[in-house]
């Protein structure tokens, strides 16, 4: 079979879970004998890969030219399915219904949470509101009122989009069964016959048990999502009394800098920002995942740190984070954005070793299910049953 994964990205490895879970899928797939190509918008001047083709228009998507490359690409490569993996913009989706007209099957992913960017408009917009000067505003958001005429304004922008992905996608794929509640919610239907989940995939490694006194983030490097400065401020409540620890930041973003001066203010000694990094070496060091962000989908960093042993505590802040963490027993799961609560619980992480040992050996099993061949067995049949 012949497959298209389209993603407005290189399909860099090294730029982000996406790119990593796409990366990890074309590899199963080209190993069962299927041929696979990358289309992209965006060119990634550091990837070296054949596989990758990319749109003549970066800056605009719908671009004709754009528009008949595409589909002269599906037909020149024999393309039999397009697996979109940015469903979840709206352009990006309307861009993958041309295979239609080429009589060519679309499979689209949304790879986030559809709704916990509302659900927790609070925390994300908590940075804007400091930096305007309005946190009075914030309590506002506290409101069921307010919460109630956001989601409604939510629904009502992603009605049309959501509800177009599922008559115009052969499949439809989500990564966790708490988001088909959140796409009924958005769509008022009721039967979902062509939505199916499959999780995000890992490669099984072989556990290493040399183990440090390091605490790891890895991912994009920003306060409105990831909320990176929130991990900033719960190391500076604790970093003092355990300075043998250290807290390692892997990853690149805009507000890197930032967050480097936010440190240095703080004065926090024992913390390392590498820039974008292999994070293999660093998931294999580390006793502890953290992770503080607003919202998330299915985040390939908690899977990976699963893989390694590296134990996490991550806030309860979208509908898959319970999928991955079963509190106390692989990690700890943290009610949304209480810090004290989180605070609490990285200090016990800290100074428990015989319940990390417990947790860390739940974490190496739960890693399984997330098993390349295992993930890959389930899209090649869903391949073999809706498109062959």
């Amino acid at each position: 079979m012949n497959i298209l994964f389209f993603y407005t990205e290189g399909i860099n490895p090294q730029r982000g879970g996406v790119q990593r879970v796409t990366n990890s899928l074309a590899d199963y797939f080209c190993e069962q004998g299927n041929l696979v190509y990358f289309l992209g918008q965006h060119k990634d001047y550091s990837l070296v890969d054949d596989r990758q083709l990319y749109l003549p228009n970066e800056e605009k998507l719908m671009a004709f030219e754009n528009k008949l490359f595409f589909k002269e690409c599906l037909v020149r490569k024999k393309i039999e399915v397009v697996i979109n993996q940015g469903a979840f913009l709206s352009e990006s989706a309307e861009f993958s219904y041309l295979a239609k007209e080429c009589n060519v099957k679309i499979i689209s992913v949304v790879h986030n949470s559809l709704i916990s960017t509302v659900v927790n408009l609070k925390d994300i917009y908590r940075t804007t509101a400091k930096r305007l000067h309005l946190e009075c505003l914030l309590p506002l958001f506290d409101l069921n009122i307010s919460k109630m005429i956001l989601l409604n304004i939510f629904k009502f922008k992603k009605k049309k989009h959501y509800t177009k992905l599922i008559d115009n996608s052969d499949v439809l794929v989500l990564l966790s069964d708490s988001f088909k509640g959140e796409l009924t919610l958005l769509t008022d239907r009721v039967e979902l016959n062509n939505v199916i989940v499959i999780a995000n995939p890992t490669k099984i490694v072989e556990y290493k048990c040399d183990k440090k006194k390091e605490i790891l983030y890895v991912g994009r490097i920003n306060t409105t999502q990831k909320r990176v400065d929130v991990l900033i401020d719960i190391w500076n409540r604790i970093c003092r009394n355990f300075p043998d620890w250290k807290l390692i930041i892997v990853g690149e973003g805009d507000e890197l800098d930032i967050l480097k001066r936010q440190a240095k203010q703080l004065g926090i000694d024992n913390i390392s920002f590498t820039g974008r990094q292999n994070p293999i070496p660093y998931y294999e060091r580390a006793s502890i995942f953290c992770l503080t962000s607003s919202f998330e989908g299915l985040p390939m960093t908690l899977i990976e740190s699963l893989n390694y042993g590296v134990v996490p505590i991550i806030f309860n802040s979208f509908a898959a984070a319970s999928d991955v963490v079963e509190d106390y027993w692989n990690g700890r799961l943290i009610n949304s954005f209480s810090i004290d609560d989180y605070v609490s619980a990285l200090i016990t992480m800290m100074t428990s070793p015989d319940k990390m040992a417990k947790w860390r050996k739940h974490a190496l099993e739960s890693a399984k299910k997330y098993d390349i061949n295992l993930i890959g067995s389930q899209w090649l049949s869903v391949l073999a049953n809706n498109i062959v």
